[in-house]
């Protein structure tokens, strides 16, 4: 943040890792003395955070606005100076910004009016992926007794800690061996979450993880489960399944969609599986069950 003249800057990093975040902010805001069609501009700021420093943005000659919201601001004289504090909750990375005062003329207006939000309420898109041990760590082996704690970050910190769906996508396990392998959640924050897998005493040589986050409760949702065991001459090793679905209530456009095993009997050849989702409008998908190697 650059101070009139640019004669010093002043930054603040905030580390959502370790739980850092900004929480509020004030800013001041006032319109140059004796100028015609003076506009309002940010004459100050301050950034609060739960932990460590704020960040405090004004002139070397700045002084808490008076009654009469009279003040000098870099040797200018500034009138209807005021404060302004806003109380919700903000999250970023890293501050950063450019001169937001000086002789240079603003024509937009600086602020406009503070309202109390409640975080809950604030609305973020639901994010839709998946997690492989594979892709993060390189399994390409058959191996038994694997553990793998899959962290995800969140590109940016929501406003409050989401509801997390999961479930198992794929499991590889070697012929004449029965998947035998747990999922879970182990840790789940505003900044990220961590899924925690397990494969016991058969092998296997990957596993993955669908997972859809809900940032709030305001999002609209639809449940449900598909059976594909039954068939009417029963399935043969590496039969796939596919299976459309139309949702009980359209939506308004196509949504983010997240699936996963439930149950398994995979009797015959090689213990591998994968499921799939394509064809998603706001209205139906298609949903894919496939199995491969003998």
């Amino acid at each position: 943040m650059l101070l009139p003249g640019g004669e010093r800057k002043v930054t603040l990093t905030v580390r959502p890792e370790d739980g850092e975040k900004i929480i509020a902010c004030s800013v001041e805001t006032g319109r140059v003395q004796d100028e015609e069609n003076a506009v309002t501009r940010v004459t100050a700021v301050r950034l609060y955070t739960n932990r460590g420093p704020d960040l405090e943005g004004h002139a070397k000659d700045w002084t808490p606005p008076p009654a009469d919201g009279k003040g000098i601001r870099s040797g200018r004289a500034f009138v209807d100076l005021k404060m302004t504090h806003f109380d919700p909750i903000l999250t970023n990375g890293h501050i950063k910004a450019g001169s937001i005062w000086g002789n240079k003329e603003d024509t937009a207006s600086a602020v406009g009016e503070p309202e109390d939000v409640d975080p809950s309420t604030i609305v973020t898109e639901p994010q839709s992926f998946y997690l492989s041990c594979r892709e993060r760590f390189g399994w390409q082996e058959y191996a038994a007794g694997r553990i793998a704690n899959l962290e995800h970050r969140f590109e940016k910190p929501l406003p409050i800690v989401p509801t997390v769906l999961y479930g198992f996508r794929a499991i590889q396990a070697r012929a004449g061996n029965a998947p035998r392998v747990a999922l879970s959640l182990s840790s789940l924050s505003e900044t990220g979450f961590t899924l925690s897998l397990k494969s016991f005493l058969h092998e296997t040589s990957n596993i993955e993880a669908n997972v859809l986050v809900l940032p709030n409760g305001k999002t609209p949702s639809q449940h449900g489960f598909v059976d594909v065991s039954v068939h009417p001459s029963g399935r043969s090793p590496r039969q796939k399944a596919t299976t459309k679905v139309n949702f009980e209530k359209p939506f308004k456009k196509p949504p983010k969609i997240c699936a996963w095993f439930t149950e398994l009997s995979i009797p015959n050849g090689h213990r591998s599986i994968w499921v799939w989702i394509d064809n998603i409008t706001a209205d139906k998908m298609t949903i894919h069950i496939d199995t491969w190697a003998d």
